[in-house]
């Protein structure tokens, strides 16, 4: 199994309101371990960020929640820690969103990719 220290799973994006986005998703053999996302407020109110880590054909789901509408105050950012994802599984792929366009960007900080 190979490990890839520097994988860049998604490039920085700012994240939608209402339509869910889907940053990245795994294939069967891959998974992510330490994966660590930062939000970033670049606003002068706070937004609110949510996560799900789901199926890669799967929709969101209470069961697959990991962050729900979470406040990142004014002019700040938040590290938000995700679970384990394995590809082919139940925790393929990782998904956000926000209560308002245009406040937030989400970016890596940090994840282990195997393959």
């Amino acid at each position: 199994m190979a490990l890839d220290y520097q994988a860049n799973l998604f490039d920085s994006a700012v994240v939608s309101s209402g339509a869910n986005d889907d940053l990245f998703t795994l294939t069967t053999g891959q998974s992510v371990d330490n994966l660590t996302v930062r939000f970033t407020n670049y606003t002068a109110s706070a937004a609110l960020a949510s996560i799900w880590v789901q199926a890669s054909a799967g929709t969101e789901a209470d069961a697959d929640v990991v962050l729900n509408e979470y406040s990142i105050p004014a002019d700040d950012y938040r590290d938000i820690d995700v679970p384990r994802m394995v590809g082919g599984g139940n925790s393929a792929k990782l998904t956000v969103t926000s209560n308002t366009a245009t406040a937030l960007t989400v970016s890596q900080i940090s994840g282990i990719k195997r393959s």
